[in-house]
């Protein structure tokens, strides 16, 4: 009788709504009443608006969240017209089609929730704790929790169909005309469309107000003009000038205030990244004087980038954390402890980069408020940068003032296509910088890539002169013995050794492990073998420094000399992670709504059975999965 009577209602309404273009207002119907019913089951994700939140920042947030919702609806709407269009089936306009979009409303809530308890939205890793074996040691949902799911999504059920065949029945189809039909379209996509064009805005001028939507609202699709205004129109996005540094936002880092001993120390810092220097690079060939210097300090032999690109690795060196939380630092427009800390103990700073720090984003960042401290824009050829940068923190260390100092030194001839001096053409290449054609090296085989690879070693070998010159430096009257030096690469570069090329497209060791040299005064020469990686580097200032806090207050790293096992390294990607074990390396979405989860061996081969890995490490998935939330409110 039920049915009977469903079919009846539905053949009534059918008989109201004939026409293809009275299906495609259906379907636009459905997508208005999902996006109301998204829209409210979305309050969650404000959980982690900053405290003190004015009207310009809820209203930046809601108008964001409202736009992409009603996006990302009417993007679901046309998918779902199209086959409409073709197939005449009421049962498809009447009940298939509200499936679909409360379906996507229940997953909308189920990642409002996750995003409510971590601060991140719904990824492989989240979908691996409900589809591994043995995922409830680490994990119980609970049967409280399913239960009230289960009723809350049969009330999203009840309230979209509904209000849809309300609807229906409510609207005057007779009235309905084309022109009503195209304005309110038009209108939707002004509306969307300004709401890109503000975030673009909001992007450019460093208001965090606009750009948080980034994070906070789900599958956001954000519209970014830096790098093109930078290239075109020569615009520099906004820095020092005209933000404020705050500790107001979405992040909730340092945990708790820093707090350092009274007779603590105050010693130099330098932190010297190279640009693509990877493990197998420091040898007595390819860079002499560093591979000299680091037999009397310390080598760490299986260090490894926060990141498999120079952001993510200069931002975990520089903030002592997962470089999966970079972009939500960059929307927020957030300093590090480190520079925030170095000021109150009244350092001084030298900022010396041969890449403009725009891009990567340090001056938004990292560095906020130290624009007039920064050189990184000097006139001269690109080889002639990394001279340049090494003269400025020669000249610093040689400033006649009793202050410690702060230097951040990023060498980038080693970046593609490895420029060098002739005169440090130690490796043979007949490949010149202007010759190289990329598309046919894509498919080409080892012989030229190995000729790209001496390129490379070359561009390195200029670098370790200019490093020496620094070290040498150093060296003269004893200004090592208040000085820590970190020498690192940003990343790995790969020449087709595992069938990848460059960086950024893998977690494999030719990509993330980096060579690594370290003087700490006080400590004697070794050789360690234990995992470290850049995020170890913040905690290996402050502890010297006479921090009293422990490292978890501040980072997601530990001392570079502590020699534990740590279980795994997590690198990360623009949209992907990698968490990297002993035994192999899971890779996970993490970002911009990225999906998929795979399973590698360290020779980056896909594993044939991926699910016994995962089952294998699915405690430290669920670790890693509680400790992303950390540093967020």
């Amino acid at each position: 009788m039920l049915i009977k009577s469903i079919k009846e209602a539905i053949s009534a309404l059918s008989e109201k709504t004939k026409g293809k273009r009275k299906t495609f207002v259906l379907i636009e119907i459905l997508a208005l009443i999902s996006s109301a019913i998204m829209l409210f089951i979305s309050k969650e994700y404000f959980i982690s608006m900053p405290e003190g939140a004015g009207f310009f920042d809820w209203s930046a947030i809601v108008f964001g969240m409202l736009t992409n919702i009603l996006l990302l609806n009417f993007i679901l709407a046309l998918i779902l017209f199209i086959p409409l269009y073709f197939i005449n089936k009421n049962w498809l306009v009447f009940i298939v089609a509200p499936i679909f979009f409360f379906l996507f409303n229940a997953f909308i809530y189920t990642d409002s929730v996750i995003y409510a308890l971590y601060r991140f939205h719904f990824n492989s890793m989240i979908w691996s704790l409900f589809t591994t074996p043995g995922a409830s040691d680490s994990f119980t949902i609970g049967t409280q929790t399913l239960a009230l799911a289960a009723l809350i999504f049969l009330v999203i059920l009840l309230v979209l169909f509904a209000t849809f065949y309300f609807a229906i029945l409510r609207t005057k189809w007779d009235k309905l005309g084309k022109k009503t039909i195209v304005f309110f379209n038009i209108f939707l996509l002004v509306l969307i469309l300004a709401s890109k064009i503000l975030y673009a805005y909001g992007d450019v001028a460093g208001i965090t107000s606009i750009t948080r939507a980034h994070n906070i609202v789900p599958f956001y699709i954000p519209l970014t003009m830096k790098r093109a205004l930078k290239f075109t129109l020569d615009i520099d996005p906004a820095t020092n000038e005209n933000i404020k540094i705050s500790s107001t936002g979405t992040l909730l880092y340092p945990r708790k205030e820093l707090v350092f001993k009274e007779n603590g120390k105050t010693p130099n810092i330098i932190m010297v990244l190279i640009e693509g220097a990877r493990f197998d690079m420091l040898t007595p060939e390819i860079m002499p004087k560093l591979d000299k210097w680091g037999e009397s300090h310390l080598r760490m032999n299986n260090h490894f980038s926060g990141g498999n690109a120079s952001r993510f690795g200069l931002f975990s060196a520089l903030y002592g954390l997962y470089a999966t939380s970079w972009h939500t630092f960059l929307s927020e427009q957030k300093r590090t402890a480190l520079i925030d800390e170095l000021q109150k103990k009244d350092y001084r700073f030298g900022i010396f980069s041969s890449t403009d720090l725009h891009f990567p984003e340090l001056r938004q960042t990292a560095f906020l408020g130290l624009a007039d401290f920064i050189k990184d824009d000097f006139d001269c050829s690109l080889i002639e940068r990394d001279v340049h940068i090494s003269d400025e923190i020669i000249a610093l260390i040689n400033e006649e003032d009793e202050r410690p100092y702060f230097s951040f030194l990023f060498y980038d001839a080693s970046h593609q296509p490895y420029l060098y001096p002739k005169e440090h053409e130690v490796f043979e290449t007949q490949l010149d910088p202007g010759d190289i054609n990329y598309i046919t090296l894509a498919a080409s085989k080892k012989k030229r890539w190995d000729a790209m690879r001496n390129r490379y070693k070359n561009s390195l070998h200029y670098i370790d002169s200019q490093v020496s010159r620094l070290l040498t430096e150093l060296d003269k009257n004893n200004r090592l013995d208040n000085t820590i030096v970190l020498i690192a690469g940003d990343h790995g570069e790969a020449f087709s050794e595992l069938g990848r090329h460059g960086h950024n497209n893998s977690f494999s060791r030719f990509q993330t492990k980096t060579l690594m040299l370290a003087h700490i005064p006080g400590q004697k020469s070794k050789i360690f073998s234990h995992h470290t990686s850049h995020y170890d580097w913040v905690p290996t200032i402050f502890e010297f420094m006479g921090i009293e806090n422990p490292a978890q207050d501040y980072s997601q790293g530990q001392s570079l000399t502590k020699e534990i096992n740590r279980g795994y390294i997590l690198i990360s990607g623009w949209d992907t992670a990698g968490m990297l074990f002993a035994d192999g390396v899971i890779e996970f979405g993490h970002y911009n709504a990225k999906s998929g989860m795979k399973a590698w061996t360290l020779d980056w081969k896909e594993m044939k059975n991926p699910d016994a890995f995962y089952e294998k490490h699915i405690l430290e998935i669920g670790n890693l999965i509680k400790e992303s939330g950390r540093f967020t409110k």
